[in-house]
C-alpha cells in the first residue's frame, strides 16, 4: 500500500541527529520497539514493502526508546505489547509525557486475544492497534496512515470528544478484529441449518451433531456479544 499525501501529514524537521545517522530527506521516521529480534525484522521487512520511503529504527527497551527519542523526531512508533519487564503500555505513558514525542502517532502490536489491552492503549493514548497474526504491508501501510491522521485529530478534540474518539475506536477495532473470527461461525451454522432442513424435506432424522454445531455457534456468538457489553460499560464512567 502506498501511503499517499492525502494521508500523512507533514513531517517534522530533520535534526542534526538525524542527518549524521544517515535519515533519508522526506522519508517517514519510524521507530519500532521490540524485544524479539526475529518480530523487529519482520516488521522491518513488511515496512519495505508499504512502497513509502521510510526510515526504520529499532529498540528492545522502553529505556533505549526514551534515549531516542532524547535525540530524533520520529512520526510513528510500533510498539510490542509484551516486553520483558515492561509492557508496551509504559512505553505510550513515555511517549505521551515525552516534550519531543507527545503528538507522535502510535501503533500497539498485540495479539487477537488481547481486547483489554487494545483498551488500556486506547485510554493511554494509544493512536492505533495491530492484531499480530494479521500483520501485512496493507494492514500496516492503513494503520500507519490512520495513526497519522488520528494523532491530528487528538489535537483538536476536547477532553469528552477524546473519550468518544477512543470508544469509537475500540468498538470499531474490535469489530474488524473478530469478524475474521465470526464469519466462518456464523457461516458453519447457516449449513447446518441448510443440512437440517434438507433432512426434514426428505424425511431424514438429522444427526445430533448438526444440532450441537449450531449450539456451540450460538454460546461463541453470545460470550461474544458479552464480551463487548463489559467493555462498553467500562466506558460509561464520568469524564473529568
Amino acid at each position: 500500500m502506498q501511503i499517499t499525501d492525502q494521508n500523512v501529514i507533514s513531517k517534522p524537521e530533520m535534526t542534526d541527529a538525524d542527518f549524521r545517522k544517515g535519515a533519508t530527506p522526506g522519508a517517514l521516521r519510524v521507530i519500532i520497539l521490540d524485544d524479539n529480534r526475529f518480530d523487529q525484522m519482520r516488521l522491518q521487512r513488511i515496512t519495505e514493502k508499504i512502497g513509502q520511503p521510510m526510515d526504520v529504527t529499532m529498540v528492545s527497551t522502553v529505556g533505549e526508546l526514551e534515549s531516542e527519542m532524547d535525540e530524533s523526531k520520529f512520526d510513528v512508533a510500533l510498539i510490542d505489547y509484551r516486553l520483558k519487564g515492561e509492557t508496551g503500555l509504559d512505553a505510550i505513558r513515555l511517549i505521551r509525557a515525552h516534550p519531543m514525542a507527545a503528538d507522535m502517532a502510535t501503533i500497539m502490536v498485540a495479539s487477537d486475544a488481547d481486547t483489554d489491552v487494545v483498551v488500556n492503549a486506547i485510554r493511554s493514548g494509544c493512536t492505533n492497534y495491530l492484531a499480530k497474526e494479521d500483520l501485512s504491508a496493507e494492514r500496516l501501510g492503513t494503520a500507519i496512515a490512520s495513526a497519522l491522521r488520528d494523532s491530528l485529530v487528538d489535537a483538536d478534540l476536547t477532553g469528552p470528544e477524546k473519550l468518544r474518539y477512543a470508544t469509537y475506536c475500540v468498538l470499531q477495532g474490535i469489530s474488524e478484529a473478530c469478524f475474521g473470527e465470526m464469519r466462518p461461525i456464523i457461516g458453519k451454522m447457516f449449513k447446518q441449518v441448510s443440512f437440517i432442513r434438507g433432512c426434514h424435506a426428505h424425511g431424514y432424522v438429522p444427526s445430533p451433531e448438526a444440532l450441537r454445531d449450531i449450539e456451540d455457534g450460538c454460546l461463541q456468538i453470545w460470550q461474544f456479544l458479552e464480551e463487548l457489553d463489559v467493555y462498553a460499560e467500562s466506558w460509561n464512567g464520568p469524564v473529568n
